[in-house]
């Protein structure tokens, strides 16, 4: 079998042929986004990701949500740590998120460090280490 697709920004759009994949039933004309040429998804097989304002010590206080990655999307970890008098972080939480655009990077402020970590390999990425 044959499918004729187009690649574009990073979404492939099937074109008039049934799509198959095992385990699957076939379906006409799906949008299959992903990381690049190799890492396509297909329809229904989004990358789920875990939403908490307040994540500590393995503990959800607002209430632990879902949410699934949508177009430049990824699962996103904001470690945030307070700075002690002696200039060092301290944990204190973090916020698991799904975040567009978004990169490893470190923000420093007078009083607090905040460090985003970025997932998209694999469902429920974004949990802290040590968890």
């Amino acid at each position: 079998m044959r499918v004729t697709m187009v690649d574009f920004d990073w979404c492939i759009f099937p074109l008039a042929r049934p799509l198959l994949r095992a385990g699957s039933s076939p379906g006409f004309g799906q949008l299959t986004c992903g990381a690049g040429r190799g890492a396509e998804r297909w329809h229904g097989e989004s990358i789920m990701c875990f939403e908490c304002d307040i994540y500590h010590l393995g503990l959800c206080y607002r209430g632990m949500k879902f949410c699934d990655l949508k177009y430049k999307q990824s699962c996103a970890v904001e470690n945030i740590y307070i700075l002690t008098v002696r200039g060092r972080s301290m944990y204190h939480f973090s916020k698991l998120s799904c975040m567009t655009n978004c990169e490893d990077m470190n923000f420093l402020n007078f009083n607090k460090r905040t460090e985003v970590i970025c997932c998209k390999h694999e469902n429920y990425c974004n949990l802290p280490d040590g968890v």
